[in-house]
């Protein structure tokens, strides 16, 4: 939502509206795959009522690389906007750097 404050072209006000839409989306995705990983959902904390699980390690896998593709899209989104600023150069390089920041 910061994003939306900072960038104000159509284009990226568009992209981050899509962005959003999939971050609550994926945001529901993993809500209900967790809670739905084993069916009847009591099977999840005891393995002696019948019924089937999913494998909750490639489930975990798969969540962790989606959210790894979330990062770094939300991480590279602003750059070619900030390398367009008509700002000086070093003033330009400190400003890359503090959006960087949020990598760490």
């Amino acid at each position: 939502m910061q994003y939306m404050r900072i960038f104000q072209t159509s284009l990226a006000r568009r992209l981050l509206t899509i962005f959003a839409v999939w971050l609550g989306t994926y945001g529901l995705f993993c809500v209900g795959s967790s809670i739905i990983t084993c069916w009847p959902i009591a099977k999840y904390w005891d393995d002696t009522i019948e019924g089937s699980c999913i494998n909750r390690s490639n489930l975990h896998y798969a969540l962790a690389a989606f959210n790894i593709l979330n990062d770094f899209a939300l991480l590279f989104f602003p750059i070619p906007y900030l390398r367009s600023l008509q700002i000086a150069p070093k003033a330009k390089a400190v400003l890359m750097g503090v959006f960087a920041c949020g990598a760490l």
